[in-house]
């Protein structure tokens, strides 16, 4: 494996440990320390990979985003194809049923937050809200001010 590789394998796993953590002990759990121990890292490894709070915290964000996406699109694959307004609307409802009661591929942990309601920085909300322009906000996606 390429060294690169192994660095995102690297950063995957402990942006994974870092929802754990956040999800089992809330965000004053949430330590370089505390992922280094969840992740059987030895102790500085987070941190080297993450230097900042803001860091890793932008880290865990766009995880959790990017397996949202992930279950989201195998949801949308098990869709028969929709020929009709009427079954588009209602494979939205199904998608969106599946998804709030965690019938999904992999249901969220409920203390584990929505990624809009984690942020708090700007940076952290643009990983969660890559489309945001200042003209018009993704439903869902909230300033970083109020989330």
């Amino acid at each position: 494996m390429q060294k690169g590789g192994m660095a995102s394998d690297r950063r995957t796993l402990l942006a994974d440990a870092a929802l754990g953590v956040l999800a089992d002990e809330g965000v004053r759990g949430l330590t370089h320390r505390a992922v280094d121990r969840r992740a059987a890292m030895p102790p500085g490894t987070t941190s080297a990979y993450f230097r900042t709070r803001a860091a890793l915290l932008t880290a865990l964000v766009t995880r959790l985003v990017h397996l949202d996406q992930g279950e989201l699109h195998l949801m949308a694959e098990a869709l028969p194809p929709l020929r009709t307004v009427e079954e588009f609307v209602d494979g939205m409802a199904l998608l969106v049923r599946q998804r709030l009661t965690g019938e999904g591929a992999a249901a969220r942990s409920p203390a584990t937050p929505a990624p809009s309601k984690a942020c708090v920085t700007p940076s952290c909300a643009r990983s969660s809200c890559p489309a945001r322009t200042r003209a018009a906000k993704p439903s869902g996606c909230s300033s970083p001010r109020t989330a």
